[in-house]
């Protein structure tokens, strides 16, 4: 009987911890998710995410973009390379990303594509391998839709 109750109060443990792990990992996911939702709509990356939609529209080129409106697409885009990153480690769930941000990311991808060429030639190297694949990603997703 004692080596029942034993087994049982284990099992109960175990069972908690495993309940607690999974139930806390999950609110940190979601912690997470709402803080890069945050960063996101902030206004310094709302204008760089701004400017390329702008580009877009108006037929126009990365290449035409003064100082400061390069800053604020630089910047717009590294976060999204963040994004990206978390996505991989699986820090935050990519399909809740895509959901999300697919709309804004469909209107930037083409000229954000345009801009990471730019800044791959001139860094010598592929910059924001994360963004582009999520940017890629959500460009993908309309089309089997």
């Amino acid at each position: 009987m004692g080596i029942g109750i034993s087994i049982l109060a284990l099992s109960i443990s175990v069972a908690s911890f495993l309940f607690n792990f999974f139930y806390n990992r999950s609110l940190k996911k979601r912690d997470l998710l709402l803080s890069m939702h945050q960063e996101m709509i902030s206004t310094e990356n709302q204008r760089g995410r701004g400017i390329l939609v702008r580009l877009a529209k108006e037929n126009r080129e990365v290449t035409e973009l003064n100082e400061e409106e390069r800053e604020a697409v630089n910047h717009a885009l590294a976060q999204i390379d963040v994004l990206g990153y978390y996505c991989k480690m699986k820090y935050i769930k990519e399909s809740s990303v895509i959901d999300l941000w697919q709309s804004s990311f469909r209107m930037i991808e083409p000229k954000a594509e345009d801009f990471a060429k730019i800044l791959d030639q001139e860094k010598d190297m592929k910059v924001w391998p994360h963004g582009r694949k999520l940017l890629d990603k959500a460009r993908m997703k309309r089309l089997t839709r």
